[in-house]
């Protein structure tokens, strides 16, 4: 059963009730409409704790409490992306698997008909992603207007150190990273190889494990960069219009940007004692952008 709270009801012009936006214990937020709600309370797979349904049928306020001690203990707890995937089969979304060449299997949530819209489900204790792995995904068809996907959002990924060829050769609107969390993230490399992305969200993401920086954005098109408000590392200055990216522990950064276009970038890259000549070679050849700051330590 999902256990969450009502922190926002959604009205029309009439003032008629027409959607709900729930949060569970994990703060992820889920969207329905009164008959998805009245269905999943009447059939136990929900409990919200501050409205109740009425024998008929009907949804009001509930000033119910939780009587029981909170869980203190975090491992019981579902992860956001089993949060994320029981919400998705309360709402009727599609899931599929798409399994690797050595059976590792990252989970695909498409949130409409069109199917390209979809979140990206990468579980929580994997270290690394076999290379390819998404190929289904983002098929190689840059270009195909038919291929672009609208809105793409990652999630999970907490333990992931490797995520090579991530995201390469995709047509995507939008790129959803907030929700895309490593902790200590270390081999990016053709992380956005090839890749055009209207706009993408970085979210908080930490550069600052980053060792393997080569090819990241090589050949890739990206229109937009932001970034979440707690990212203290990189940012995007709003008044100069600028870019800001952080690395400081790269062993190679090869042709990082290698003939891409993106907007004006502070780049500041901080390379660790093992870094070879090599690693620092045609980091920005041929990049198109309005201006490139670059300071290497």
């Amino acid at each position: 059963m999902i256990v969450c709270k009502c922190i926002e009801k959604i009205r029309n012009k009439s003032n008629i009730i027409i959607g709900y936006k729930l949060c569970d214990e994990n703060n992820v937020y889920i969207d329905m409409n009164p008959n998805q709600l009245k269905l999943a309370m009447k059939s136990g797979q929900i409990r919200v704790h501050n409205l109740k349904l009425t024998e008929d049928n009907r949804i009001i306020d509930s000033k119910q409490t939780l009587t029981t001690k909170p869980d203190t203990d975090k491992t019981k707890r579902p992860s956001t992306v089993e949060s994320v995937l029981r919400k998705s089969k309360l709402l009727g979304y599609t899931i599929e698997e798409v399994k690797g060449y050595t059976g590792q299997v990252v989970k695909v949530i498409y949130t409409n008909k069109e199917r390209d819209s979809l979140i990206i489900c990468i579980d929580e204790t994997e270290t690394e992603l076999e290379q390819g792995i998404t190929n289904s995904i983002f098929p190689a068809s840059f270009g195909n207007s038919s291929s672009t996907l609208k809105n793409v959002k990652i999630i999970g990924g907490n333990s992931l150190k490797s995520a090579a060829n991530l995201i390469d050769n995709a047509d995507i609107d939008y790129l959803d990273l907030s929700g895309f969390k490593p902790d200590n993230f270390v081999n990016a490399s053709n992380l956005f190889f090839n890749s055009n992305i209207r706009k993408l969200n970085f979210g908080n993401f930490n550069m600052k494990s980053i060792v393997y920086a080569n090819y990241m954005f090589s050949h890739c098109v990206i229109d937009e960069i932001t970034f979440g408000p707690q990212n203290k590392t990189n940012q995007y200055e709003k008044n100069l219009n600028i870019c800001k990216l952080s690395f400081s522990n790269l062993e190679d950064a090869t042709n990082m940007i290698f003939y891409s276009k993106m907007p004006a970038l502070d780049i500041s890259l901080g390379f660790s004692e093992n870094v070879s000549s090599f690693g620092i070679n045609r980091i920005i050849d041929g990049a198109e952008t309005p201006s490139i700051k670059l300071s290497i330590t």
